[in-house]
């Protein structure tokens, strides 16, 4: 192992690790060697943190391994990524509001102020009761705002930007986001919360009052917001920067290890012709890494080779040409919950309560979940034998289209058959009926339809068998613990948050919290890791494809963002396209 110290400050040194070796074996080693003593006891106090979840998983997996190498049992630092580093240097004086309660508050206040404030932000208002509409104007207000304090900055700030140098024509627009976010924190603070944008902020402010000292490692990371390395400065008692380069190229890093814009964001990177293949849309990305993948099985075991997929549109083409050849994919990402049976069926009940659409009926009896409901239904109600119960199910179906293509060719759901076909269906309209029950055409607060829709779950899944051991059945555990936690967010909702809503717009919001969260199966030891850019990096694999090394992904642009393009943030000082792509050359 490689390391190189480079001269320390009072209380913060770098430490060089060659990128011609893996980082995290060499982390794991480091961490050792430094905080080893007396039963590892050493590190309990530590906080080591790594770019994501998935380099923490592996930096302890590689903790374990050389403790039992030393003879040792390791006892492992608190690991977290640089999202998660609040959690850890800011002491909070209440408990920090969760997404669903900061976007209703957003919500509230934008819709407290006239109308004609509102539309210089986001243009004509949604009505009052359209609850998710106002949502995702809130999403995007809570957004901005996080993405503001990261940089230590806040709408204020920018609204004194634009009375100061301009452009004057987003004076008006950033004044009243201002109003809008006093009135925010107030509607929190009314209800014993607090933000941790604003938290983190006045951190910033007043570090001796909120922040908390910390002994820190900082294991590959290449760029830190401008609020966070302010505040490891303030709060660590000790901060070591593990930085996966030589040491020859200190120069081209901050003092926390993090890349120097001017000194990457023109760097030539030499890469071989035959590293790299010109593809055109995701089809042809995943042929050409199947392809390639093929080649290098000649060469390692399949698990040795992992797939960064920064364009997530790539992802289900490779893993259908990769299974259509026998090869298994673990998908290190996930789904968001959404995207499960669980959350499609929730979505999918929405769609039919709030359209009364055929189609939208047949989609919900037809999700694979709820089919297996009815056959189990329909048998334990001795209306089949178990072995006609399937084709009870169908047969009902197929009553129906035909029903509906004859009568309704537009899709309007005007009632259940009442001539001949009534008596086909008769046993799937009482179905149907116990399955929606209690989500009727009352509006109620928001929180008063968490219960109903536990119910309609527990109805489904209730005779479901789990086994935690199939990876299947292991992500499907993971979102239906999501699904729970966010029906609980629902239930602890203020009732003065949200105008009453339907039961479809319920859903829909609780389908909006689920897509932001993602579930992954486990991982296979015979398969292909498909990770995330920043992912491969830290990766110890031998073997690496990335794919859709395309401009606007690799990397990211911001440059048509409608309230702060790339332009506008170099004026404030933020986080812009050229520090992003300094940091994506030092990565590739």
């Amino acid at each position: 192992m490689a390391l190189a110290i480079d001269e320390r400050t009072e209380k913060i040194e770098r430490v060089f690790v060659d990128w011609h070796e893996p980082l995290l074996p060499a982390a794991a080693a480091w961490l050792i060697d430094q905080y080893g003593t007396a039963g590892f006891d050493g590190m309990v106090e530590l906080v080591v943190v790594v770019p994501g979840r998935r380099a923490g998983r592996r930096l302890l997996e590689l903790l374990v391994e050389e403790g039992e190498l030393r003879g040792r049992r390791p006892c492992p630092p608190r690991i977290v990524t640089p999202a998660r580093l609040d959690d850890v240097l800011i002491r909070p004086p209440a408990a920090s509001a969760p997404r669903l309660v900061r976007e209703l508050a957003w919500s509230r206040a934008c819709a407290a102020l006239p109308a004609s404030d509102v539309a210089s932000v986001i243009g004509p208002p949604p009505a009052e009761d359209q609850l998710s509409r106002w949502l995702s104007i809130a999403s995007t207000l809570d957004r901005l705002h996080a993405e503001l304090a990261a940089d230590g900055l806040s709408f204020a700030d920018v609204a004194e930007h634009c009375r100061r140098d301009g452009p004057r024509r987003e004076l008006r627009r950033w004044t009243v986001m201002c109003q809008i976010a006093e009135r925010y924190l107030a509607t929190l603070a009314d209800r014993g919360y607090v933000d941790a944008n604003e938290l983190r902020l006045r951190a910033l402010a007043a570090p001796q009052a909120f922040v908390a000292a910390a002994e820190v490692v900082l294991v590959g990371i290449a760029d830190l917001p401008r609020s966070i390395h302010a505040l490891l400065k303030h709060s660590a008692t000790r901060l070591t920067a593990l930085v996966h380069a030589p040491a020859d190229r200190s120069g081209a890093f901050d003092e926390l290890g993090c890349v120097r814009t001017e000194a990457w964001a023109n760097v030539e990177i030499a890469l071989a012709n035959e590293q790299v293949a010109f593809c055109g849309g995701p089809n042809e990305q995943a042929a050409a890494a199947t392809q390639h993948l093929a080649k290098l099985a000649e060469q390692f075991a399949i698990d040795e080779v992992v797939i960064s997929v920064p364009d997530r549109e790539v992802v289900p083409r490779l893993r259908r040409q990769l299974g259509e050849r026998g090869v298994r994919t673990h998908d290190a990402v996930g789904e968001s919950v959404d995207r499960t049976n669980p959350g499609m069926l929730l979505a999918a009940v929405a769609s039919f309560l709030d359209s009364q659409r055929y189609p939208d009926l047949a989609q919900l009896v037809r999700h694979p979940d709820v089919e297996s409901w009815l056959t189990a239904r329909f048998q334990a109600r001795g209306e089949t034998e178990a072995e006609e119960a399937n084709d009870t199910v169908a047969n009902c179906l197929t009553v129906l289209d035909n029903y509906y293509a004859q009568h309704l060719p537009f899709g309007e759901f005007r009632g259940w058959p009442e001539d001949r076909a009534a008596a086909a269906v008769a046993p799937l309209r009482t179905a149907v009926g116990q399955l929606l029950g209690g989500l009727d055409e009352s509006k109620r607060a928001l929180s008063d339809w968490a219960a109903t829709v536990g119910e309609l779950l527990e109805r489904v899944y209730a005779a479901r068998r789990i086994d935690v051991s199939r990876p299947a059945d292991r992500a499907l555990a993971e979102a239906f613990d999501a699904i729970q936690r966010a029906l609980e967010t629902l239930a602890s909702v203020d009732a003065s948050l949200a105008p009453p809503v339907s039961a479809a717009e319920a859903l829909r919001v609780l389908v909006d919290q689920l897509s932001r969260v993602t579930v992954a199966p486990a991982p296979h030891e015979h398969a292909v890791e498909l990770v995330g850019w920043l992912d491969v990096p830290l990766d110890d694999s031998p073997a690496a494809i990335i794919t859709g090394m395309n401009e606007g992904v690799v990397p990211a642009s911001v440059v048509a963002d409608p309230f702060l393009p790339d332009g506008f943030r170099r004026q404030l000082g933020m986080s812009h396209d050229r520090q992003r792509l300094a940091r994506d050359a030092y990565l590739l």
